[in-house]
């Protein structure tokens, strides 16, 4: 533990001075109960997550290697959390993919089963936006809000909501300074709600 047991601190030294040897055992250590704790993982998999990241993975692949080291430790400390998958091709057409829900079991398959889509050459529309700067299609604020809306719902004690991406905020209409201040804002909201 970290804090010191004064008690058995003093105890301690008393038994030291006096020739009785006493075990050194004076720290507490706090625990929280986790059963009072819903975390939900939101994970990127809009088509920039299928950017290479110059070792030979994707930013998909690293974000599936980091959230399988964070549900290592909700599952070793039993915290109740969900993981979610998002991407959309307009600010109407947010997807939201259940990969494990609050009161779900993990299932590494599903995880690996969440892949982005490419963007198609197959159209012309599609071949101009490929070669623009706001082709990626990651909608991030309506995603969070639709989290949101569900984290709220929940009765634990302490909300949490992890967001897992390249930080491609952007897509057609949606991107620079608005895009970004879109997913402030819906962090804000998220903390107005207790998340």
């Amino acid at each position: 533990g970290e804090d010191i047991n004064i008690d058995a601190a003093i105890e301690f030294m008393v038994d030291r001075a006096t020739g009785v040897s006493g075990e050194p055992y004076f720290y507490i250590q706090r625990r929280k109960r986790p059963e009072s704790i819903a975390t939900a993982f939101l994970i990127d998999a809009s088509p920039s997550a299928l950017n290479s990241l110059g070792d030979g993975r994707r930013v998909i692949d690293a974000e599936r290697e980091s959230l399988e080291l964070l549900v290592a430790g909700m599952e070793h400390v039993g915290h109740n959390y969900a993981i979610f998958g998002f991407s959309g091709d307009e600010r109407n057409d947010v997807r939201v993919y259940i990969v494990k829900g609050l009161n779900g079991k993990f299932d590494r398959s599903r995880l690996y089963s969440l892949e982005p889509r490419p963007i198609s050459d197959s159209s012309e529309e599609n071949t101009s936006l490929r070669d623009s700067p706001i082709v990626d299609g990651t909608y991030t604020g309506p995603a969070i809000r639709h989290i949101n809306h569900l984290l709220a719902s929940r009765e634990e004690a302490v909300k949490v909501l992890f967001l897992l991406t390249d930080s491609g905020v952007q897509a057609s209409a949606y991107y620079g300074k608005y895009a970004r201040m879109d997913v402030r804002m819906a962090f804000l909201e998220a903390q107005r709600k207790g998340i």
